[in-house]
């Protein structure tokens, strides 16, 4: 699917994209000024060396921080690092058994992440923290909201063909 950037008279980007590694080549022209709040059930720190099906968008956050990305074809490689740790703020994970399997490690002692068993009671508190948190590291930031943080019985529409469905997910409701 291909992205497309917008950009509002309040001069706020927006990037649609079918894939989680489109924003990499925007966040090349912003590297190190910009910020990300993430929500997802996923953490998408996978290594690109761990990834078994290369699927981009489980790694998009270990790209950004530049934890992986080193053996990437240019003109990726150049691009990976481009977000400092302090100015991400991750909530909704809860893949941690699925990253144990592949022995990934959770990225929470690097970035500031709330998983989604701590957001069930007020995800809406932690939607305000995260976005201060990020507000305060970086001018601008960006808003990346996967719909597989939310729980399957709400939103069975998610996640990839024998996929083993992730539990514990948000609720539309709270």
């Amino acid at each position: 699917m291909s992205s497309a950037l917008l950009q509002s008279e309040a001069r706020s980007p927006a990037v649609l994209s079918g894939s989680g590694m489109a924003p990499n080549t925007t966040w090349a022209r912003v590297a190190g000024a910009a910020g990300l709040v993430f929500i997802d059930g996923h953490e998408d720190a996978t290594p690109m060396e761990l990834a078994a099906t290369g699927e981009a968008a489980n790694m998009e956050v270990a790209f950004l921080l530049g934890l992986t990305g080193q053996r990437a074809p240019e003109p990726l490689r150049s691009r990976a690092g481009v977000l400092r740790p302090e100015a991400i703020a991750m909530l909704g994970m809860r893949d941690d058994l699925w990253r144990r399997e592949i022995a990934v490690p959770t990225i929470a002692d690097r970035v500031w992440l709330r998983p989604a068993a701590d957001l069930h009671d007020d995800p809406g508190n932690g939607g305000h923290q995260a976005a201060g948190v990020v507000a305060a590291q970086a001018p601008g930031w960006w808003l990346h909201i996967d719909l597989d943080v939310l729980d399957r019985n709400g939103f069975s529409a998610c996640g990839a063909p024998g996929e083993v469905s992730l539990p514990g997910g948000l609720s539309w409701s709270g």
